[in-house]
This record gives C-alpha cells, sequence and structure tokens, in this order.
C-alpha cells in the first residue's frame, strides 16, 4: 500500500518513486544467509517493478487509443 500511495503521488510523466532501498541485515545471520535474504528481496522488488512498468504501460496505451 505505501509503495502504491507513493507511486499515486507522483503526477509528472517522468517521476521516479524510488532508485534504492537500504536494508538492514540481521547480525546473528551469517554471510551467506545475507547474500541468500539480499537475492531473495531483489526479486521480490524486481517482480514489483516489472508488475508495475507492465500497469503503466496498459494505462499508457488506453490513452493514446
Amino acid at each position: 500500500e505505501l509503495w502504491n500511495a507513493a507511486e499515486a503521488s507522483e503526477t509528472r510523466k517522468n517521476a521516479t518513486v524510488a532508485r534504492e532501498a537500504i536494508l538492514a541485515l540481521p547480525a546473528e545471520l551469517d554471510a551467506a544467509a545475507h547474500l541468500r535474504l539480499v537475492v531473495g528481496v531483489e526479486g521480490v522488488v524486481a517482480d514489483e517493478v516489472r508488475r508495475h512498468q507492465a500497469r503503466r504501460s496498459s494505462a499508457s496505451d488506453r490513452i493514446r487509443r
């Protein structure tokens, strides 16, 4: 919901909602576990970006017609 609200508040065509994320990794995990966690989060973020891009693309296609 937070991401959708942030995206909705940006109305410019070339708006950038986010460029980077800072993760706090638990100190109790070793380096291998940190890597697995980061790779997993990266995959989730990439999926969300693709989903939002597809939604924006289909919306702009409807506007152009």
